[in-house]
């Protein structure tokens, strides 16, 4: 990267490549215009130079420019609230199927790893209604985040279905795939009932047999899905190929790039998204922020790349929910996503700078406001913050 001095820098210039800090911290993304604030921020940290691969683009914010900003700060943020609403709105909908979903799946699971007769239709049904109610209010995830059971196979399958239909949206799969897609993740982790929950709940290291029964749940899995439920190959693959990596370093066949099927790339992906967020016996949860950092380090190579790059424009850095400390002093909540910018999310401000409640809902298009950015990602516990109570006193406001 070349690196151009602060000096050379005007309100209203931008690059057609990222801006950095230095050679890992990024500044301003590319096409964003800086502002006086930016610049001046560079002053106040002592920064002398900033480097880019891009070119410095010139032209001036116009009026015209400035008038078609502001209409679609305003469409971006109307959606966001129409989003918030609807969600809200079904929060008891949605505690109802997650429950339901819970219910049906811990059955199936036991008469399936008990080779009893199951019934499959009741897993299409809970698989279309989350398509559904996804569709519908896309931010549910939330509810299902809060709601679920803790640390259970099922749990981790329902959140995990839950962000694969995020992402088969953005993908554009079709409805009938979508829905054998997620079929095929509520089913994926059957295999593990073959697991003993002494190793399960080991928090020391596993010993190399321990891991050899837990990679074998894979195997397990296809084969209970295939022989006892009798299902669909394609679903059942899933449960097979859920842990192969595109690099061929995963198990158990050690698949490699376009040998393993569209299904269990986009599995791949939001399994290990879902494991990186959840408590397990032998670490503690992750922020989203966090694991989105570890999915982007490991997706070099673990991962399809195309796929991973729409869930990263799918669900941002700061996936909605996300509670963020803003360069301003405000404590904020992620509540919209914007495609390719994923450092550049729509805030709703919970806290002010005083730390204080603000009297009536305020949103920031960090993509429109420049001078202001994400310094850090917080926990809600950490905090003492319930993002549920949070949402209500929203859902009364707007």
């Amino acid at each position: 990267m070349k690196s151009v001095p602060v000096k050379d820098l005007k309100p209203g210039i931008s690059f057609n490549k990222p801006v950095f800090i230095d050679r890992e911290n990024i500044f301003v993304q590319a096409d964003e215009v800086l502002s006086e604030n930016d610049i001046a921020r560079l002053t106040k940290w002592a920064i002398k130079e900033v480097f880019t691969d891009g070119v410095m683009n010139l032209n001036p914010v116009t009026a015209a420019q400035q008038e078609q900003i502001t209409v679609n700060e305003s469409k971006d943020i109307e959606q966001v609230q129409k989003y918030l609403k609807q969600t809200i709105k079904r929060k008891d909908e949605f505690k109802k199927i997650f429950a339901e979903a819970e219910k049906i799946l811990n059955s199936s699971y036991t008469s399936i790893s008990s080779e009893s007769p199951v019934q499959i239709s009741p897993i299409r049904n809970i698989a279309e209604k989350l398509i559904t109610h996804m569709n519908d209010a896309p931010y549910g995830f939330i509810y299902a985040y809060l709601n679920l059971s803790k640390s259970t196979h099922v749990r981790h399958v329902i959140l995990s279905a839950v962000f694969a239909i995020y992402l088969a949206q953005a993908l554009k799969v079709s409805a009938p795939r979508t829905i054998e897609l997620i079929m095929g993740i509520l089913l994926m982790d059957v295999g593990m009932m073959r697991v003993p929950d002494a190793i399960l709940e080991k928090s020391e290291a596993l010993t190399e047999a321990e891991k050899q029964t837990i990679f074998a749940h894979t195997v397990h899995g296809y084969k209970l899905l295939t022989q006892v439920a009798k299902v669909k190959g394609e679903i059942a693959n899933i449960a097979l190929e859920h842990h192969e990596h595109f690099d061929g370093t995963g198990y158990p066949q050690r698949k490699k790039g376009e040998t393993m099927h569209d299904f269990s790339r986009i599995a791949s992906i939001v399994d290990s998204f879902t494991a990186m967020i959840e408590t397990r016996s032998y670490k503690k949860s992750r922020l989203p922020y966090e694991s989105i950092k570890e999915l982007l380090t490991l997706g070099a190579y673990r991962y399809d790349a195309k796929i991973m790059k729409v869930f990263l424009d799918s669900i941002g850095m700061y996936p909605i929910g996300s509670l963020v400390e803003m360069s301003d002093g405000t404590l904020c909540m992620t509540v919209g996503v914007v495609a390719g910018k994923p450092l550049r999310p729509i805030v709703l401000v919970l806290r002010d700078a005083e730390k204080e409640r603000p009297e009536k809902p305020v949103f920031v298009h960090l993509l429109y406001h420049t001078d202001k950015y994400i310094t850090g990602a917080r926990s809600a516990n950490d905090l003492g913050i319930s993002i549920e109570s949070e949402l209500d006193i929203l859902g009364a406001a707007i």
